[in-house]
């Protein structure tokens, strides 16, 4: 335990001597809200451009930020004197720009309160220019999150991609990168085959020779705001036409296999929300939850049907529910087939099929070729059990965690666990068991699988405790007990990520181990909820566990958590965690020598420094859930003490 409150309840932590390099609250940080003004007496105009190019090139959170990140940090820089001499140990909170030759000193500071390596002192004449490290990550998430909403903007710009929804266009944009074309420059050459599309963000392109055989199209002329190319995010695309830049352009470059990365193929992903949004709207499965439309949708096979061929018949008992993909269908009734109705991709029919044994009273027959998204109900009832239970739920009643069944006064105090950054009460119930006491929970009703009972009406969650205590106390584990505990935080995660919450606090510290061996969340101070597409820029968390992209304050995602899951395995396999330091954090830069063979694999993905290629499991032969040897469950001291350092 031990990590602040995050946005948007971040303040400020109270002061507490607390071992550097350990927990990390860079404080909050609001990438939607405009930059304040340069200070009065900063650098002049040649000033500011001679301190942006020193930054870009001196610093490592400067060098991979937009350059307009630069740009704006120097115009907040402010004079200062000569940087005093710094000691090995000193935390710097800025960093300075000296002289004429732009020498930047303390550059390290910008990523985070890490204490420095070695002595040292700044070149000596010069006038120094001081960049504050708040100011700089504050500069560094405008920059970012600007791009990010012009790369979603123009996304949604792209026909193809109509039926994606915001969220899904923020992930995919998330994907995309900027990048600059000088005028006369070749882009796409005709004949090749490419996996990438193309968003014109500034400038003119020319696309000439278009055409495949003898058809051949007149050429055209895009400017900003149109688009090239985008068959390609939907299978590698032979390129039927020459593309080159007429002026300076500043296009968006989407590789679909980024894409994929993030949110699986395209083709599907759109088959999906078109699935979901039928399901919204069919009658008898209103009482489904949001979750429970998403895990249904997955739930549908596909199934084709050649012109004039009957999908259901009247009269026949039916046991499935169709949407129509593809095709158009027409409806018959009576012996003499009259045509009552006709059906068009996006249609739906045979709903009541999921309540039971229904007789179809109507046929469809397929007037083209057809292909259907059938649910059959066998599939459905084992997933979530019968649709007339699903029907009875009473209003307001979305299978989340149920109202804890003791009033306050009931429950005794048993210990507070001190942190770091907040405390957490332990509490006996009068059903005997432990629970820890979140005096004011922000997460809503996450599921009670991993969190225990809604909240009081206070604001106050009960969540079971885990009396094996953290994993720190059980040392260095073998691949098999890492793998299930890996396994075990990959499943809390899975939840909390479907709830929209961010943890970003893995370390053997905050996982506890309950009765019956399985591995317990324990530490929310850092949570925080964060919808599906949108990112936070605070940095905090546990230092040698941030992401490069926390580091970088370009903004993070689950990404975040992935990440610390890959730190957590490692640890739990080595004795210490992967990176001793931000930079090697930042390059991805671990040895792997000293890891088991089977969780190489796992750690590797999970600790790539691209976010989209985080993979989001550990192997995929399921573990099952029975402790590793030499368990212990019994009650300990340090079960009250999640700061075991």
């Amino acid at each position: 335990m031990g990590c602040a409150p995050s946005a948007p309840q971040e303040r400020a932590p109270a002061k507490k001597a607390r071992a550097a390099g350990r927990y990390v609250y860079g404080g909050a940080v609001d990438a939607a809200a405009a930059l304040p003004p340069p200070p009065p007496g900063g650098p002049t105009p040649a000033q500011q451009r001679a301190i942006a190019e020193a930054l870009a090139k001196g610093t490592r959170l400067f060098a991979r930020a937009p350059p307009e990140a630069a740009a704006a940090a120097a115009a907040r820089a402010t004079a200062a004197g000569a940087p005093r001499p710094h000691r090995a140990g000193d935390v710097g909170e800025a960093a300075f720009v000296v002289g004429d030759a732009g020498n930047v000193i303390g550059g390290e500071a910008l990523l985070g309160p890490a204490p420095r390596a070695a002595d040292g002192a700044a070149p000596p004449g010069g006038a120094a220019w001081r960049v504050d490290a708040a100011a700089a990550r504050r500069c560094v998430a405008a920059a970012a999150a600007a791009r990010h909403r012009r790369a979603a903007a123009a996304l949604a710009r792209v026909g193809l991609l109509e039926g994606l929804t915001e969220a899904q266009l923020d992930v995919a944009a998330l994907a995309a990168e900027e990048t600059n074309v000088q005028a006369g420059e070749e882009i796409v050459k005709k004949g090749a085959t490419g996996a990438t599309m193309f968003c014109i963000l500034e400038g003119t392109v020319d696309c000439t020779n278009i055409g495949t055989g003898e058809v051949q199209m007149r050429d055209l002329v895009l400017r900003q705001g149109e688009y090239f190319g985008e068959r390609a995010l939907l299978r590698d695309q032979f390129r039927a036409a020459d593309v080159r830049a007429r002026t300076a352009c500043v296009l968006l470059k989407v590789d679909r296999r980024r894409v994929e990365a993030r949110l699986g193929p395209v083709a599907a992903l759109l088959d999906a929300n078109l699935r979901r949004r039928v399901l919204s709207s069919v009658e008898v499965l209103g009482k489904l939850t949001e979750e429970e439309r998403r895990r249904c949708a997955d739930l549908f096979a596909t199934k084709s049907y050649e012109a004039g061929e009957v999908i259901v018949r009247q009269g026949d008992v039916g046991d499935a529910f169709y949407v129509l993909r593809r095709g158009r269908a027409r409806v018959e009734v009576g012996s003499e087939r009259r045509v009552v109705g006709s059906l068009e991709p996006g249609n739906y029919f045979g709903e009541m099929a999921l309540l039971g044994d229904d007789a179809r009273t109507a046929s469809v027959v397929a007037d083209h070729d057809c292909e259907c998204a059938v649910l059959a109900r066998a599939p459905f009832v084992e997933a979530f059990g019968s649709l007339q239970r699903i029907c009875a739920r009473a209003d307001g009643d979305d299978g989340g965690p149920r109202a804890p069944p003791w009033p306050r006064h009931e429950l005794t105090p048993v210990a507070t666990v001190k942190g770091a950054f907040g405390d957490v009460s332990i509490v006996a119930a009068p059903d005997g068991v432990k629970y820890r006491l979140h005096a004011a929970w922000k997460f809503g009703r996450v599921p009670p699988s991993i969190l225990g009972f809604a909240p009081y009406d206070d604001g106050a969650r009960l969540a079971a405790h885990a009396p094996g205590g953290p994993l720190r106390r059980r040392g260095r584990l073998g691949p098999d007990a890492v793998a299930f505990y890996g396994r075990g935080v990959r499943e809390a995660l899975s939840v909390l990520h479907a709830a929209n919450v961010i943890i970003r606090a893995l370390t053997p510290d905050d996982v506890h181990v309950d009765a019956r061996g399985r591995p317990v969340l324990a530490e929310f101070g850092a949570a925080r909820r964060l919808d599906e597409g949108a990112r936070a820029f605070t940095l905090i968390g546990f230092g040698p566990y941030l992401a490069p992209e926390q580091l970088l304050g370009t903004g993070h995602g689950r990404g975040a958590d992935l990440w610390g899951l890959g730190c957590l395995a490692y640890e739990l396999a080595i004795g210490y965690a992967p990176f001793a330091s931000f930079a090697r954090s930042l390059d991805g830069a671990y040895d792997a020598r000293g890891l088991p063979p089977k969780l190489r694999a796992a750690v590797a993905a999970l600790l790539a420094v691209d976010a989209a290629g985080r993979d989001a499991a550990f192997p995929a032969a399921p573990v099952p859930w029975t402790p590793p040897p030499n368990h212990i469950v019994a009650e300990s001291a340090e079960a009250f003490c999640w700061d075991a350092w």
